[in-house]
């Protein structure tokens, strides 16, 4: 999986804290904004 994201981290964050993570981001609408960067970051790359 790391190797997939191109993480390289010692450890990555357990399944409860993803999951909170989301829940904290579509609680506050954050989700659409979070993704909209990163395309916009996306479409530069590219």
């Amino acid at each position: 999986m790391r190797h997939f994201a191109g993480l390289k981290l010692d450890r990555l964050p357990d399944e409860t804290t993803i999951l909170n993570f989301r829940h904290f981001l579509e609680q506050h609408g954050l989700g659409k904004a979070l993704f909209k960067e990163v395309n916009k970051h996306l479409e530069k790359k590219a």
